[in-house]
Formats: C-alpha cells, sequence, structure tokens
C-alpha cells in the first residue's frame, strides 16, 4: 500500500507526504538543490511536487538545521534534539520510499487533530529557543524517540519556506505512517467512527438523547447507522451557547454532486454528503430525546431520494 495515496486525499491535504531518509555515505543519485536552501524550504518544495531531493552539508543554508540533523558538531549551544550519528546526507522524497527514516506530514491543526486521534495521540515538545521546529521537533525528535512528534514551526521557517500561520506539521516513524494509512483505508471501507473520545461541552442530557435514539458520542459528534447506512451527527451552538442547528453526514461511495438539500466533501473513493437543518425545522427535541430516531430516519430518507434524484 502506498501510505501516499491513501493519506493525502482522505484529508484533503495540498502538501503529499515528504519521505525522510538519513544517508552515512555518499552513493544516492537523487540531486541536489542548485543553491543552498533552508531544510524546512526543501521540505515544503518536495510535499508539492513529486521528487527527490538529497542535501549535502553543502546545501544548507540554515545553520540550526546542520546541527540539529547531525552535518556538525555543536561547540557552544545544548540542543533539545539532535540526530547522534554522523550525518553526510539527506534523502527527501515525495512519495516516501519504503525504506526512509520518517515520513513528515503538513497540515493544518484540524488535520493533525484528525491524525492524532487516529494513531492514539501525537507528542509534542516545543523547546524555548524556538529556533529546531520542523528539523527538530518533527525530525530529529522523531528519529531519536521513535514516536510521532508535532512541531509549530520556528520563526525561519514561517519566512524562508512560506509556511502559513495555519499550517504545522508532524513527523512519524515509516511503521506510524503504514499504520495511519491502514486505519484510513480502514475508514474508507467501513466509515467507522475515528475514536472513542467522550470529551465534549455537550450537555449529558444531549448525549444520552442521542444514545437512547442509537447514536454514540465521539470527539466533536454523534455516529450510528440507519439502515446500511453509517451517519454522523454534528451540532452547531449559536454566540448563545445553544444548538441552533444539526449538520448530517453520510458517506456515499463514488462521486455525488451538491444539490439544494446538501452539500459535498470528496475524500478518495468517498464524497460525504452533508445536510445542515435549524433545530427549529429539524421536528426532534434534542434535550429529551423526543422524536429523535424517526427525524433522523427521515433526513436521511429526504437525502438519499436526492442522491437517486440527482444520479437519475
Amino acid at each position: 500500500m502506498d501510505p501516499n495515496a491513501v493519506i493525502t486525499p482522505y484529508f484533503g491535504n495540498r502538501y503529499s507526504l515528504v519521505g525522510v531518509k538519513f544517508l552515512e555515505k555518499e552513493g544516492d543519485s537523487a540531486p541536489h538543490p542548485r543553491n543552498p536552501v533552508a531544510f524546512c524550504d526543501a521540505v515544503r518544495e518536495v510535499a508539492l511536487a513529486p521528487a527527490r531531493l538529497q542535501l549535502s552539508a553543502g546545501d544548507h543554508a540554515c545553520p540550526n538545521a546542520e546541527l540539529v540533523l547531525g552535518y556538525v558538531e555543536p561547540r557552544y549551544i545544548e540542543l533539545p534534539y539532535r540526530v547522534g550519528k554522523k550525518t553526510v546526507s539527506v534523502l527527501l522524497s515525495n512519495p516516501p520510499e519504503e525504506d526512509s527514516d520518517l515520513v513528515v506530514i503538513i497540515g493544518t491543526p484540524r488535520q493533525l487533530m484528525e491524525l492524532s486521534a487516529l494513531l492514539g495521540g501525537v507528542s509534542a515538545s516545543f523547546g524555548e529557543e524556538g529556533s529546531f521546529g520542523l528539523c527538530g521537533e518533527a525530525v530529529a525528535r522523531v528519529l531519536l524517540e521513535g514516536a510521532p512528534s508535532a512541531s509549530l514551526f520556528c520563526q525561519g521557517a514561517r519566512v524562508l519556506a512560506d509556511f502559513k500561520d495555519a499550517e504545522m506539521a508532524v513527523g512519524l516513524p515509516m511503521e506510524a505512517c503504514r499504520v495511519l494509512a491502514e486505519r484510513v483505508r480502514d475508514i474508507e471501507k467501513g466509515c467507522t467512527a475515528m475514536c472513542g473520545c467522550l470529551t465534549s461541552d455537550i450537555a449529558p442530557g444531549i448525549i444520552e438523547s442521542f444514545r437512547q435514539a442509537g447514536f454514540e458520542k465521539s470527539t466533536d459528534f454523534f455516529f450510528g447507522r440507519v439502515g446500511d447506512r453509517d451517519v454522523k451527527l454534528y451540532l452547531e451552538k449559536d454566540p448563545r451557547g445553544r444548538v441552533g442547528r444539526v449538520t448530517i453526514t453520510l458517506p456515499v461511495r463514488g462521486d455525488v454532486g451538491d444539490t439544494d438539500l446538501f452539500r459535498v466533501v470528496r475524500r478518495g473513493n468517498w464524497s460525504y454528503v452533508n445536510a445542515r437543518v435549524d433545530l427549529d425545522s429539524f421536528g426532534a427535541d434534542i434535550y429529551t430525546g423526543r422524536n429523535l430516531r424517526n427525524s433522523i430516519e427521515l433526513l436521511v430518507k429526504k437525502i438519499e431520494e436526492a442522491i437517486a434524484h440527482e444520479g437519475g
């Protein structure tokens, strides 16, 4: 299985996965950059288009990356993370190669929150110096500790590599990347919930109403089945903190177009159909559970009829 072909479409990410492999001797045929480049900038460029790029000591424009990635020995500074072995070159690849040491995934906080849920958690440790973001937190630390690690980038990455304010990164050992791809594939096959986290600010009475109607609570939505359909329900609050709208999501295999009733988000081979209704017109009392199951089933039926009409 190609993790890049599974993970990137699922998260709807503009960046592809980048494999990182540490080389202790010369010999790989991958090209070097024409001019010295910051490591974070090189990772971003490779993530945007299929490529292989090799970075030796003379290819780096950032001395911090040379230190933390093991090219040179530090003399006057203590580093929170540093590759211990002597690095001759680092190979970046898109898509990641089978023998990559680790993978870097760039995305939004929401995308990486979902990734963390699928992996059962991602650790983070941000140094007070703030100068070893991507290279230290998402690469060197992952190589040293063998566990996923998040990075908020450093100021240099924001300026030199032009990462946006709404972007961050996670580094994964290659095996964790394979596990992530398997779990994404399982979701695409069965459209099951990502995790069992019950932490939320939704009133316990509402949670019990949905449970009585056959829907369990996940991170920020309820999930259950109506007939042979997997169904998710999101509750949207107004500025006063009261639930004002309900969004129901149905995963449908194949292509489905937008209609007056719903909008569609594509992820891989699936179309995620999203219909939003005002609570007043929903036809159920979410606080007592009265008519809740019937209202959900009726809305699912309307969506299915609209899908059939749109396809016919």
